[in-house]
């Protein structure tokens, strides 16, 4: 997306919709969702993982609230850390009922990259990347994450799995006004200088990092 033009964060979004359209993220939980082939062992696995990467959110976004707090706009940290939070009442609900055993280390199907791919990502990000980059990468994150979320909220709520109410209630959309925090952190960034072009190629990464993710949380 190289240009001599100034650029703003809601074109910049747009060009990370067009490459989201033209590279769709490969999903294998909407897979098996819309084959309805997802099972209550599907969502015990996709939970351990949830909880496991809950740490890590936890901490990064921490990390990312206290590196960005010279503008208005550094909010959409907070708000990523309070939905951390947030999720992480919910996940300790869901793990007394199912029961969840949270992996702590590599076994026969995760073992390798990509079981570890997002924590290490994000983790990246949350240290290096400029507010632009970050909030790029974080926005694909969002999307893709809620998107399915809110799919299978609404597949658990009809299926007869026997899914507990727990887990039902965890999965929904998107918190109200989390991509708009988005755009203006973006904004934000791009107007202290920070690199569009770079921010893009950040959002890339973390569409194949989504991809990895949905591959071992649902493997088959």
């Amino acid at each position: 997306m190289k240009t001599d033009r100034e650029i703003d964060a809601v074109t910049l979004v747009k060009e990370i919709d067009r490459r989201t359209a033209e590279n769709p993220i490969r999903n294998a939980v909407v897979a098996k969702l819309r084959e309805d082939r997802f099972t209550l062992e599907d969502l015990r696995r996709l939970l351990e993982f949830e909880v496991r990467l809950n740490r890590t959110e936890l901490a990064a976004y921490a990390l990312a609230a206290s590196r960005f707090t010279e503008k208005q706009e550094d909010v959409y940290c907070l708000k990523l850390q309070e939905m951390a939070s947030r999720a992480r009442v919910k996940l300790l609900d869901c793990a007394r009922v199912l029961p969840i055993e949270p992996r702590t280390g590599a076994d026969g199907q995760t073992e390798g990259f990509t079981a570890y791919a997002y924590g290490s990502y994000l983790s990246w990000l949350v240290l290096n990347a400029s507010r632009a980059g970050l909030g790029a990468a974080s926005l694909v994150d969002v999307r893709s994450y809620f998107s399915t979320s809110e799919e299978l909220g609404a597949w658990l709520r009809n299926s007869r799995i026997g899914a507990p109410e727990e887990a039902v209630a965890f999965y929904g959309g998107e918190p109200e006004g989390l991509s708009t925090s988005a755009v203006a952190f973006i904004q934000a960034g791009l107007d202290a200088g920070d690199d569009p072009d770079e921010a893009l190629r950040l959002g890339d990464v973390m569409r194949d990092v989504m991809g990895y993710f949905w591959r071992v949380v649902s493997p088959g």
